[in-house]
C-alpha cells in the first residue's frame, strides 16, 4: 500500500426527497475532487435522499445494487467513494447505510448500529439497526466506517482499529445546536469526541458532516479531519458548502505509534474476558 494518499471532503447541501437531483450533485463534486487529485471522496450522512426521511424511508430507499446507485459505480472506476443513502435491506427493512465504491462496485457497505431516538431525533421509528463493524481493504489504506452517533460510542471506534483499519471515515447529519456566545455547542462536543476517538486508536480520522436547511432545521457542517496525535489538520466552514483535500500520510501514523504507542498496550484478550464474564452475569 503507498504511504500517502488524498482524501476529498465533499460538505454538501443535499436537497430534500430528490434523489435524481442528489445524484447529480454528487458526479459533479466527485468530478470537483478527482481535478484536484483526490484519491477518495467522503460525502455525508444520508446525502443522496436529505435526512429528514421520517415515514418516507421505506419508500425511498435505495438497495445496495439497485440501478440508482449505477452512475456512483460507473465514477469510481478511478476514485474512491464513499456515500451514505437509505438502504432497502432483503428483509424490507430501510437502514441508514453508507457504501465504499471503488473500481466501479460496491466494495464495503456498513449500517447505522446506533440510531438515535430521542429529543429532536426519531430514526428507531423508522430505521433498523445495524450488526456488524469491521474493517476493509483498500488500493490505499485498511479503513472503517461509521456514521454519526456511531462516534460517539466509542467501542466501535476500537472495533475497527482492533481490527487493524488505521484510517476511520464517519458520515453524519449532526445540526446546529446549542448556540452561545462563543458558537455552537455541538461543535465543540463533536471536535472532541473526534480528536479522542484518532488520539486513543491512533488513527487518521475523517468525519464529512452536512450543510443546509431541512424541516427548519440548520445543519452545522464544520468537517473534519484528525491526525493520529488528535490533532485537528483541516476543518471546514460552519454552515456552508465546501471541498477540502487532506493528504493522509500513513508515515506520520508510524511516527506517532512510535511515540505513544497505545495500540501496542491493549489487552484484547483481557477485554474480551471481562466483557464475556459481564455478559454472564459471573
Amino acid at each position: 500500500m503507498k504511504t500517502k494518499f488524498r482524501v476529498a471532503l465533499a460538505q454538501i447541501a443535499p436537497k430534500f426527497g430528490d434523489v435524481s437531483f442528489n445524484i447529480n450533485k454528487h458526479l459533479e463534486w466527485i468530478s470537483k475532487a478527482k481535478e484536484k487529485g483526490a484519491d477518495i471522496v467522503v460525502f455525508p450522512e444520508l446525502a443522496l435522499t436529505g435526512y429528514s426521511l421520517k415515514d418516507m424511508s421505506s419508500e425511498i430507499a435505495i438497495r445496495s445494487d439497485g440501478k440508482e446507485l449505477e452512475s456512483i459505480r460507473k465514477a469510481s472506476k478511478d476514485i474512491g467513494i464513499v456515500v451514505s443513502f437509505p438502504e432497502l435491506g432483503d428483509d424490507f427493512i430501510p437502514y441508514i447505510s453508507m457504501g465504499f465504491f471503488y473500481g466501479g462496485k460496491l466494495v464495503h457497505l456498513y449500517r447505522k448500529v446506533h440510531p438515535p431516538t430521542h429529543g429532536m431525533f426519531e430514526e428507531l421509528k423508522f430505521f433498523g439497526v445495524g450488526n456488524s463493524i469491521r474493517a476493509f481493504d483498500t488500493p490505499w489504506v485498511r479503513m472503517g466506517m461509521m456514521v454519526c452517533r456511531d462516534i460517539w460510542h466509542p467501542e466501535l471506534a476500537f472495533v475497527l482499529s482492533a481490527d487493524n483499519a488505521v484510517f476511520m471515515v464517519a458520515s453524519s447529519a449532526i445540526p446546529a445546536r446549542n448556540l452561545s456566545a462563543g458558537g455552537f455547542g455541538v461543535q465543540d462536543s463533536m471536535k472532541g469526541t473526534v480528536q479522542n476517538m484518532a488520539l486513543t486508536n491512533q488513527s487518521w480520522v475523517v468525519m464529512c458532516n452536512r450543510v443546509g436547511i431541512e424541516d427548519g432545521v440548520s445543519f452545522l457542517g464544520g468537517s473534519m479531519v484528525c491526525s493520529p496525535s488528535g490533532k485537528i489538520v483541516k476543518e471546514l466552514p460552519i454552515l456552508e458548502e465546501a471541498l477540502e483535500i487532506v493528504e493522509i500520510d500513513l508515515e506520520q501514523l508510524r511516527r506517532d505509534r512510535d511515540s505513544l504507542n497505545l495500540v501496542r498496550e491493549r489487552r484484547l484478550d483481557l477485554i474480551s474476558r471481562e466483557i464475556n464474564r459481564i455478559k454472564n452475569n459471573d
